[in-house]
């Protein structure tokens, strides 16, 4: 999805009803949602995404997009969105096939099908985590330390990076 197909998307979510339960969080590329099953058992009520679950939660897909991007218009103010997008193209080991570093952390998308795919994920990503900040929804990006650096380039020259402090986790 293009940035300029995104726009009629957003303003047809906005006429859209929300579910009667606001979710508290919302976490994208789950995994196995520990994290989840974790909040659930304190008493928090939400969502978790991950194209193990379902084709539905790809982020690659349209109705990936929309799905998840539903949930966190449903998502409370002063909720949270929990992010871990699977990191192999961004972490310091493989910038010698990405070409991804401090000076070009969108790497060498020509050369690298998995580059390209990994930065179209993150852009849709960081629309998401866009949309959350602006309803004052708090965001936390799960990442290994070595990809912290090129996540920071593109957040900070994103509208979040100067809206938004964000919270980065290394595993």
């Amino acid at each position: 999805m293009r940035a300029s197909h995104l726009l009629p998307v957003l303003l047809l979510l906005a006429q859209l009803e929300t579910s009667s339960t606001p979710n508290d969080f919302v976490e994208i590329c789950a995994g196995r949602g520990n994290l989840s099953k974790g909040l659930r058992m304190s008493g928090w009520v939400g969502k978790e995404f991950d194209v193990l679950y379902s084709g539905n939660h790809n982020l690659m897909r349209t109705i990936g997009f929309i799905t998840i991007l539903m949930a966190v218009r449903n998502t409370r103010q002063g909720g949270v969105v929990v992010c871990g997008p699977p990191c192999c193209t961004w972490i310091f080991l493989s910038s010698s096939v990405t070409g991804r570093n401090w000076a070009n952390p969108e790497g060498d998308p020509q050369n690298q099908r998995c580059v390209a795919l990994a930065n179209i994920l993150v852009r849709r990503l960081l629309y998401i985590l866009y949309y959350a900040v602006k309803r004052n929804v708090k965001i936390v990006i799960e990442q290994p330390q070595s990809s912290v650096p090129c996540f920071s380039i593109i957040l900070n020259n994103c509208p979040i990076g100067k809206t938004h402090r964000s919270v980065f986790l290394s595993c």
